[in-house]
């Protein structure tokens, strides 16, 4: 994301242009912050297309590793919060080990997926105790 920001643009010409009209930019500062905006114009869009190439090769060796240590009397239960990549990979490798896991958003509409898949899903503010509570409850 920061490459895309980095980029001066065109709004860049419109403003140099007075400064070395007033006199603020000598011609070798002008001449460099031309190059230097004409560069980054021909240049983003490239890098922009690297890294996002780049950032798909990394997330896609990305594993969720996850180890549980079931403790005699205490049920298999996790809570896994955030739907957001790691989460999507971790609750269902958990249901599959055969743990209960209850994933837990803020944003219902995250949760629809997973309720597809027969998850237990609940939608709430992760430092409410109560929703909390609610996430570890027994599933009916």
């Amino acid at each position: 994301m920061g490459i895309g920001l980095v980029h001066v643009g065109e709004f860049a010409f419109v403003l140099v242009l007075p400064g070395a009209e007033s006199g603020v930019l000598d011609d070798t500062d002008y001449q460099r912050f031309s190059t230097l905006a004409i560069a980054s114009l021909v240049l983003t869009p490239m890098l922009l297309k690297f890294g996002t190439r780049l950032v798909h090769e990394v997330e896609s060796k990305t594993v969720a590793m996850v180890t549980v240590h079931p403790k005699p009397g205490i049920p298999n239960q996790a809570i896994v919060i955030g739907a957001g990549p790691v989460g999507r990979r971790v609750a269902p490798h958990l249901e599959t080990s055969g743990h209960r896991a209850c994933m837990l958003e803020l944003s219902s509409g995250n949760l629809q997926p997973f309720d597809r898949q027969s998850l237990y899903t609940v939608a709430g503010e992760t430092a409410d105790l109560s929703v909390l509570k609610l996430a570890l409850r027994e599933r009916r």
